[in-house]
């Protein structure tokens, strides 16, 4: 896994939290028709979440 997303896994395990949802992983990105689907409901995935943890900077995913 990226650096990011372990770092991401190693704070919510800090917290206590449960669940952590990785659009890259969670969403399959080849599939155009569910793509167009889950942009439509996105917000209420975000909307759910106790904490959002972004990745603001970094040249890829295992720097960020």
């Amino acid at each position: 896994l990226p650096r990011t997303i372990r770092d991401a896994m190693y704070v919510v395990e800090l917290l206590e939290e449960r669940y952590l949802w990785v659009d890259c992983l969670c969403i399959v990105q080849d599939d155009v028709d569910g793509l167009k689907g889950i942009i439509h409901s996105i917000d209420h995935i975000f909307s759910a979440a106790q904490l959002t943890i972004i990745a603001a900077s970094g040249a890829d995913a295992n720097t960020g």
